[in-house]
């Protein structure tokens, strides 16, 4: 291994740059040129960075309906912020799945990442839910609960 990644639960990690590099369009970005021998912190927990290094090797792929939803929402936008290609379309699926459950998690993750037509139909399974738990669900976003509202 040529890089050390460390969880923000605090696991460390050994893992290729040149993995790094061809599963993804972004991970490298968040591991600074000048000295990539050195310990890079990710905001993703342990349990999710294993999956996410999982879907960058030449490997078996996790099992995604083994992955509790919790992990599955952390996973699911992980691979969309670091462009892990091989793992999206798997991760929407499973998202997908889940949909009737999670409506409000759902409409997050498919507005942030442009989704719309999973973000329409999770809108339809929020339309009772109040304003103020929609808000909440999306933090600081303010716009996706003024689409959500129209």
């Amino acid at each position: 291994t040529d890089v050390i990644l460390s969880s923000s639960d605090g696991v460390q990690f050994g893992a290729h740059l040149r993995n790094l590099e061809l599963y993804s369009g972004k991970f490298l970005a968040h591991v600074p040129s000048e000295d990539p021998h050195h310990i890079v912190t990710v905001e993703e927990n342990s349990t999710v960075l294993s999956l996410l290094l999982q879907y960058m090797h030449l490997c078996p792929q996790p099992d995604p309906k083994t992955i509790p939803f919790g992990t599955l929402e952390q996973l699911a936008n992980a691979v969309e912020k670091y462009l892990i290609y091989s793992a999206m379309a798997i991760c929407k699926l499973r998202m997908e799945f889940h949909l009737e459950q999670y409506p409000s998690e759902i409409l997050r993750y498919a507005a942030k990442n442009k989704y719309t037509d999973l973000a329409n139909e999770a809108a339809l399974l929020t339309i009772g839910f109040d304003y103020k738990r929609i808000k909440e669900s999306f933090g600081g976003d303010p716009d996706t609960p003024r689409r959500w509202v129209r």
